[in-house]
């Protein structure tokens, strides 16, 4: 069983998916404020993208801090790792399976951990020679941005078609 990819756009929030980025099941993107993700971006399965805290400790009526993600062109997150509330993620980055991401990622580096550390920087010659051009046809994802209406954004981006299906 495939789970469901949820995204989420509160009252005025958006939703940014650059061109031939690719989000895969189970990913869950949730913005108040609003998430950009640039092109040839990269995210895999169960990967949490939140601008907001939904809530303050100790008092559910407050909405908590928010700020507002932008994941830049050719950046990849592995399995399971975790983008928090006002981060950048720079251009061809790399987010550790499981890592929390509470920081800006360098441009060609490489963050693991709770919270997320820089363990490696990428040389010139190892960095993302494509993070401009795009990764193929499967699961090419038509740009598209949404615009919350308090409503989920998920029934807002039933027209995104993967380029295989085209």
């Amino acid at each position: 069983r495939v789970a469901t990819t949820e995204l989420s756009a509160g009252p005025g929030a958006t939703i940014r998916i650059g061109a031939h980025s690719f989000i895969n099941h189970g990913a869950s993107l949730s913005a108040r404020v609003g998430i950009t993700i640039g092109e040839n971006v990269q995210i895999a399965p169960h990967v949490v993208v939140m601008d907001s805290d939904f809530h303050a400790v100790g008092d559910l009526s407050d909405s908590g801090k928010q700020a507002p993600i932008v994941i830049e062109d050719g950046a990849w997150l592995a399995i399971r790792s975790t983008v928090r509330k006002g981060v950048t993620v720079g251009r061809g980055a790399g987010v550790a399976a499981g890592a929390a991401v509470v920081k800006d990622v360098p441009p060609y580096s490489v963050v693991a951990g709770v919270p997320a550390k820089v363990i490696r920087q990428m040389k010139a010659d190892e960095q993302h020679q494509d993070a401009a051009a795009p990764p193929g046809p499967r699961g090419t994802l038509i740009p598209k941005e949404t615009r919350g209406d308090g409503a989920s954004a998920a029934a807002a981006l039933d027209p995104i078609i993967t380029a295989a299906n085209r």
